[in-house]
């Protein structure tokens, strides 16, 4: 694989309403075989449906405070700084709770 540099004004945002916005970074069609980047915005108060994903999802919570709450209503509180690991085909969803 080639060095990517992905430059941000080439850097997709996609808006899913309401202010939730996601960025790919990068993925298997800017050349990553293994591996999706991404950011994800969600406002104050909101979350994310409940997904999953067939490849681990990490999330770094990089301001306020969120949660990610499984399927099975298990439910972890994250706070900036944190970081958590969700496994492959795992049903979650994110929420911002600041």
């Amino acid at each position: 694989m080639d060095v990517k540099l992905m430059k941000k004004e080439q850097i997709e945002i996609r808006d899913f309403g309401n202010g939730l916005t996601l960025q790919i970074l990068l993925d298997k069609i800017e050349g990553a075989k293994n591996l999706d980047v991404g950011t994800v915005s969600i406002p104050a108060k909101s979350a994310t449906s409940m997904h999953s994903r067939p490849f681990e999802e990490v999330i770094y919570m990089v301001s306020g405070t969120g949660e990610c709450q499984l399927e099975d209503g298990t439910s972890y509180i994250l706070e900036a700084g944190d970081c958590i690991l969700i496994p492959p085909d795992v049903v979650h969803c994110h929420a911002n709770t600041s």
